[in-house]
This record gives structure tokens, C-alpha cells and sequence, in this order.
């Protein structure tokens, strides 16, 4: 006699085994997809700090404000010595992001054209704090002092839904622009000397860091 087709219990069984392997391979799946944007992030820090170390050269050693004006900023001020051009446009299109943007936080990615992107230079950098960074040398240990990494999403009204923009530096605790931990609740971060490196943890006043070496040496090049 010839069936004429699966029984009930054969195609609960292959639903299940299917579901099973669903539930094994997404996981798989996701955590692949984050490594390629993690990737393409570490990417976009070391193209970032090359851009500004060529800048330093061609400025004594001193590095770009963090923020001046909309048309002095360190974004637009790197934007020709990381290869992006005078204006860079941060307009985010399909699959296509510039290097100022990280690909894991696009969606909160919004603001003017000089906002349109997700990292933060070092705070210690902005030219009008009292001890600031004025130098790429200037730290006393340049491979483990924090230039610039994934920045903090930031509101406009206390009741915003989701954040509007990013601070244009993030630190430790005195400005409170601590780094966002995207990447497998962790932060990359690109340094003095050029390299990129994710981090678990960072130096953080909310931790007690405030006043440790560690955190001195991170954030304040000391």
C-alpha cells in the first residue's frame, strides 16, 4: 500500500527538530552580524585616528578641537586626512555608512550635518578645559590613553524617547559623556598611538575610578 503523505505526529516531529535548529542557529547568526559590525567599527576608529594623527602633523603636533563652531569641529576639521573630504556628508544610506557613524547605533543617529555621527573624541581634549590634551604626544603613555571611541546618546528633553543626537566627546565622569557599550556590552576605542581595542570596562567615575592611576592615565594622559 502506498501513503499517501506524512502522518501528523512525522510532521510535528520535523516542525520541532526544525524550531530546534532554529533556536541553535540564530543566536549563531546574530552574534555573527555583530562581529561584521564590530569589525566595520574598529575599521572606522583606525581610519578616524590616522586622520587625526596626519592632522597633528601638519599642526605641530596639535590635535583638533573637539568643538569650536559647526565648521571647526574634529570631524569636519579630519574629515580631507581620513579621506572623506572637506564637508563630509553623514547622511546615512542603505548599507552604505560613512566612518563617523558606527553601524550597531545608526538608528538613533539624527541632528545637523556635523552631528551625524556616533563617536566622541576624549574630553581631556577640548581646548578650553584647564589641563586639557593639546598634543598627540603630550600623554605619558600614548598606546594607553583614549583619543577617541564609541560616543554617548544624548536627549534634548528629559522626556525624549529616544536620543536626538551624540555628545561630540565622552569621558569618565567630570562631564558625564560616558562611552555607550555597543559591541557585546563593551566599548572599542581607538588611542594616542594609533590602535583600536575593545574594552569590557573603561576607567568610570560611577565606579569609584575617579581618583586611581588607571583612570588618570586613560582619560588625562597623565
Amino acid at each position: 500500500m502506498i501513503r499517501a503523505g506524512f502522518t501528523l505526529i512525522e510532521l510535528l516531529v520535523v516542525v520541532a527538530i526544525i524550531a530546534i535548529l532554529a533556536a541553535i542557529l540564530f543566536p549563531v547568526y546574530i552574534t555573527a552580524k555583530e562581529r561584521s559590525r564590530q569589525a566595520k567599527c574598529f575599521s572606522n576608529l583606525k581610519q578616524i585616528s590616522n586622520g587625526i594623527l596626519l592632522y597633528a602633523q601638519d599642526f605641530e603636533s596639535t590635535i583638533p578641537p573637539v568643538w569650536e563652531s559647526p565648521s571647526r569641529n574634529w570631524p569636519i576639521l579630519i574629515g580631507p586626512y581620513a579621506g572623506v573630504g572637506r564637508n563630509p556628508q553623514y547622511r546615512i544610506e542603505t548599507d552604505i555608512y560613512t566612518i563617523f557613524v558606527c553601524p550597531t547605533q545608526t538608528a538613533f543617529v539624527a541632528g545637523t550635518l556635523w552631528q551625524k555621527r556616533t563617536y566622541g573624541m576624549n574630553t581631556y581634549t577640548w581646548h578650553d578645559w584647564k589641563d586639557y590634551i593639546k598634543t598627540i604626544d603630550q600623554p605619558r603613555s600614548t598606546s594607553r590613553t583614549c583619543l577617541v571611541g564609541d560616543g554617548m546618546r544624548i536627549y534634548t528633553r528629559a522626556r525624549d524617547p529616544l536620543p536626538t543626537n551624540y555628545a561630540e566627546s565622552i569621558d569618565g565622569g567630570d562631564w558625564g559623556y560616558y562611552p555607550e557599550k555597543p559591541h557585546f556590552e563593551g566599548t572599542n576605542f581607538a588611542f594616542f598611538d594609533g590602535h583600536v581595542k575593545w574594552l569590557k570596562k573603561y576607567p568610570d567615575a560611577r565606579a569609584g575610578d575617579y581618583n586611581t592611576l588607571a583612570y588618570r592615565t586613560f582619560w588625562m594622559g597623565k
